[in-house]
């Protein structure tokens, strides 16, 4: 099992972010989807240490001002170079196919 950090935002907004582990990226979005804390927007999903998930608990949403405060940092504050070295790391899911899947996936 790994741990994954998924991030929700759109262009104008960063809505938050939730801890979870699962065994891929994509069974790490459908969980969090079907727990009802897919916040919408475009998701990045970065695997992350263990330590990370139980620093902040897993399967909770965190907004940006609470990872803030626990020590996380935005990639807005990066140069683009480095912004796009971070994000080369993560799984994206655009806007339009996490609607889709929050569309598709029950909850509860």
């Amino acid at each position: 099992m790994k741990t994954f950090l998924l991030s929700f935002s759109t262009i104008a907004t960063q809505f938050g972010a939730v801890f979870t582990d699962a065994e891929s990226p994509i069974e790490a979005l459908t969980n969090v989807t079907k727990a009802g804390l897919n916040a919408g927007g475009e998701c990045a999903i970065f695997e992350v240490s263990k330590e990370d998930g139980d620093k902040m608990g897993r399967d909770q949403f965190f907004n940006k001002q609470q990872m803030l405060a626990a020590g996380y940092e935005t990639t807005e504050t990066l140069c683009p170079p480095c912004r796009a070295d971070v994000m080369a790391n993560a799984t994206r899911i655009c806007e339009d196919c996490n609607e889709k899947l929050a569309y598709n996936v029950p909850m509860g």
